[in-house]
């Protein structure tokens, strides 16, 4: 199918119906559908579509709003695909005519994934012929085939990671089942599913059944009803993933909101229907108004168990304990169905390996269970006033019935801290103290069955905070001592790049360099190593090992030799002479080396896009990059400490010591950071002074030492060189003569100036910036007398003088450079389809592939297989396919 992605957006509401902030969300909106169409769909029809709606008056609502909301969105969009231009949708990127032809919508939530592959397996689904949906206009609803089909809904990993609230409630799918889809007794039983609003539907089929059905300002829940009309179906085997609620607060609002659109639905089961035109007689068979009495009934429970315990503990005859027990048992009855259905799942296959799954599965329940109890109270309360508040303004006010919050928004609202829990659940906490003084009062022999409960519900505030806190992770951090050693290891691990990767190599980087016996380099390399050079290279100036600009140069020689490298359907071959650049024999693609390089270039890409934006004038990662080079000097002096007189390394000690220091003080001010860096160079050289007065006292070479001392220096110099070339005006800022004689806004002026051009930001930020800079220079320069313009004229073309622009546009060029080879790698047909597995590689000697293929999850292909996964070189299948036998 040929898929479109489209944004059906709002404003919020407003007393007004255009807002100050207004054009700037929308311009923003428009512009990222712009760039990503510029980026997917160049040359060809737009791909991505912004569909944004005007507000509109409601006097119901008493104030300004999208029509109808989230039902309304869908209901304008599909008139709009069908060519009716009266919609409120005012704002249109590109041209609706394209999206004419459209039969099938795939709608989702902002917080929805869609899996790869899922969409075209909807299409094909919904297309089938026994599925097409036949309308009948008499019942005003489909009563054959489906309008609508349903996939099955799960939580997302991450939703269930945030908090200890969502490990226990999202651990599972189907606990709830409005909210997630994964079987259905309706389905099964009658081949109608329940639509929750995440699914795929037939444009016209949808349409004719809903489309003029509903009244205005009525339906707040739509989608169950909008599935009783369209008929739903159940495809269990296509997934979707949803969010979930980090805090029990924002799951309780989420739960609140529901079940007052469950109750607005209740006129639906009635004889008779609201409709637009006035009521009708209601077209629903039995079956679906069923499903909607169902909902209510489930919204129900809670307060039956509540009253159910409170006449437990006051009047019921009998043990208040076994009615204690009855009651607390429903929230248990999960438990009891998935232990009852593990039971009868082994006796049909006779095999206990269901059971492996209780370790997990009934601790989790368990926990379930027992939120329940401790909820309850809070819940009753909760489902009692949305349902009172539902009834009131469906029978009296009929106003406020499309009130409704995003989850997003709620859990921006609600707060973090113990207080906003006690402010929200604090009822629970005053009912659990009445119904014990109740009990005291009316049954006291009943308070021992009462108590535990009680003090449950008392101190539900309590436990809502905490088992909504984010769950704590097992880190431990590293000590000092191991910081410093991994460090000290990072920078001989870079020490071998910056030696052997050069010109000489064609700045690639050789296999290998064997030290004993004979020192000997191997000058051939590999796709993996070219990935390890290219992160290296970026990780370096990460550590600060390697300035912006050195950076800058070495991947560019790197690419410029890669571009030019022999190549086979973008894939590089497995081994290449350094010197010659010739593939060497046989000619071999490697299934793990091409997906190394790949995962290394797509690192690479958001690595160079985060040097545009880092800091440029930051001096920690440098410091920590000089004092691991002077830990490594210090290490190799004292390796000579034998050798040498009892003091002949104490200048040199002395010359560290004092280079540390003054790297750990850092510049004053940052406008003091090129003389900072002068007398750190100084510095430098003395230690290289000492160096060399050691290998006169021993005779020879101090190998290295001196080569330590020398990559110390060089790195001091090079920093102070890309000071010099990116922020030119930094010299130039003391020397500039406003003083307090000059106006009082020309002060202020060069103050905030100053500010700006010492912490300039990012490159990204300050080319963005210079412009504005200038403009500020130049109304500097008319609030000052003539003679005092000068130096300001110098700092304005210092500011021109900037490498900054060249900079950024380099990394936008290597950022562009590695998505191109990246791009052009083409892992299918490395795939064999017949296995669902990756050939160990191809050896374009014999024309075949390897007959061996990569079979295990835990293996050096799983980068490979994960990211043509994700690019659509392998099916989903080709995961699930890779063993697990651990």
């Amino acid at each position: 199918p040929r898929l479109r992605f489209a944004l059906l957006t709002d404003f919020a509401d407003a007393p007004s119906e255009q807002m100050p902030e207004d054009d700037e969300y929308l311009q923003d909106a428009l512009q990222r559908v712009r760039e990503l169409n510029a980026k997917y769909a160049a040359g060809g029809r737009d791909r991505f579509f912004l569909f944004h709606r005007r507000r509109v008056w409601n006097p119901v609502q008493g104030c300004w709003m999208g029509w109808e909301r989230k039902r309304g969105k869908l209901a304008e969009f599909n008139r709009l695909l069908r060519g009716d231009r009266g919609t409120s949708y005012a704002w249109i990127s590109g041209d609706p005519g394209d999206l004419a032809s459209v039969r099938f919508v795939i709608t989702l939530d902002a917080d929805t994934q869609l899996p790869r592959e899922s969409a075209p397996r909807l299409v094909g689904t919904i297309a089938h012929p026994l599925n097409r949906p036949h309308f009948d206009p008499e019942q005003r609803r489909v009563v054959a085939g489906y309008g609508i089909l349903q996939p099955r809904v799960s939580y997302h990993l991450m939703a269930a990671t945030r908090s200890r609230f969502a490990a226990i409630l999202a651990s599972s799918a189907g606990i709830d089942p409005y909210a997630t889809a994964v079987s259905d007794v309706y389905m099964d039983l009658f081949g109608i599913g329940s639509y929750t609003g995440k699914g795929i539907y037939d444009v016209d089929a949808f349409e004719a059944a809903t489309g003029h059905t509903f009244p205005e300002n009525h339906i707040l829940s739509h989608d169950l009803i909008e599935g009783n009309f369209a008929r739903c179906g159940l495809v269990s085997d296509i997934e979707l993933f949803d969010d979930f609620p980090a805090r029990y607060h924002a799951y309780a609002r989420r739960e609140h909101r529901w079940v007052r659109g469950d109750w607005q639905l209740l006129p639906w089961l009635g004889p008779k229907v609201p409709t637009p035109a006035g009521p009708r007689p209601n077209p629903l068979p039995l079956l679906e108004r069923w499903k909607l009495l169902d909902n209510l009934r489930r919204s129900l429970v809670p307060p039956a168990l509540l009253v159910l315990l409170v006449l437990a503990w006051t009047v019921l005859p009998g043990s208040p304990w076994l009615w204690t027990a009855a009651a607390l048992a429903v929230p248990a009855l999960p438990l009891g169905q998935w232990l009852l259905g593990a039971l009868i799942g082994c006796g049909r296959s006779r095999s206990l390996a269901r059971l492996r799954e209780v370790p997990e599965v009934v601790p989790a329940t368990l926990a379930q269970s027992a939120l329940g109890v401790i909820f309850l109270a809070e819940q009753a309360r909760l489902l009692v006033d949305a349902i009172a508040r539902t009834l009131v303004r469906l029978c009296l006010s009929r106003r406020n019935l499309l009130e409704w919050e995003t989850a997003a928004t709620t859990e921006r609202r609600l707060g973090t801290d113990h207080r906003s829990f006690w402010q929200t659940m604090w009822p629970a906490s005053v009912l659990a103290l009445g119904l014990g003084l109740l009990v005291l009062w009316v049954r006291p022999a009943a308070m021992g069955a009462a108590m535990p409960v009680l003090a449950a519900w008392f101190l539900s505030p309590v436990v809502a905070y905490w088992i909504s806190q984010p769950r704590p992770l097992a880190e431990r951090p590293l000590t000092e001592p191991e910081r410093r050693a991994l460090r000290r290891v990072a920078r001989k691990t870079w020490h071998f790049f910056e030696t052997f990767v050069g010109p000489e190599d064609h700045w690639l980087p050789p296999d290998n360099f064997q030290e004993d016996p004979d020192a000997r380099v191997a000058h051939r390399t590999s796709p993996t190593n070219q990935g390890l050079l290219l992160l290296s290279t970026l990780a370096a100036h990460d550590l600060g090992y390697l300035g912006l600009r050195d950076l800058l140069g070495r991947l560019e020689a790197t690419f410029d030799t890669l571009e030019g490298l022999e190549r086979h359907q973008g894939h590089f071959f497995n081994w290449y002479d350094t010197k010659t650049l010739r593939p060497l024999p046989p000619l071999y693609i490697s299934t793990v080396d091409s997906g190394n390089l790949l995962g290394s270039l797509l690192v690479l890409k958001q690595g160079l896009r985060e040097k545009a934006a880092q800091p440029n004038l930051e001096i920690s990662p440098s410091v920590s990059g000089l004092l691991d080079t002077l830990d490594l000097i210090a290490e190799a002096a004292m390796a000579l400490q034998p050798e040498l007189a009892p003091d002949a390394l104490a200048p040199l000690g002395q010359s560290l010591g004092a280079l540390r220091r003054s790297l750990a003080e850092g510049p004053d001010h940052p406008v003091a950071l090129g003389g900072w860096l002068a007398r750190l160079d100084g510095m430098a050289q003395e230690v290289l002074g000492h160096v060399e007065a050691l290998a006169g006292q021993l005779g020879r070479p101090l190998e290295a030492l001196a080569t330590w001392a020398e990559r110390l220096a060089s790195r001091i110099r090079g920093w102070r060189e890309e000071v010099a070339v990116l922020a030119p005006w930094l010299a130039l800022l003391p020397e500039i003569p406003i003083g307090p004689d000059a106006p009082a806004e020309a002060q202020a002026r060069w103050s905030s100036l100053v500010e700006e051009l010492a912490l300039p930001g990012g490159i990204e930020r300050f080319v963005a910036r210079t412009d504005s800079l200038l403009a500020e220079l130049a109304a500097l320069e008319g609030l000052l007398p003539e003679s005092s313009r000068a130096p300001l004229r110098g700092l304005t073309e210092a500011l021109r003088r900037s490498a900054a622009p060249e900079w950024r546009e380099r990394l936008r060029r290597l950022d562009e450079r590695a998505g191109a080879l990246a791009e052009a790698m083409d892992f299918r047909f490395l795939y064999r389809a017949d296995r669902h597995l990756f050939a160990i590689g191809c050896n374009l000697a014999l024309g075949r592939l390897d007959e061996a293929s990569y079979d295990l999850l835990a293996s050096e292909a799983s980068l490979t297989s994960l990211l043509a996964v994700a690019r659509g070189d392998a099916p989903r299948r080709h995961w699930l396919q890779l063993g697990r036998p651990y």
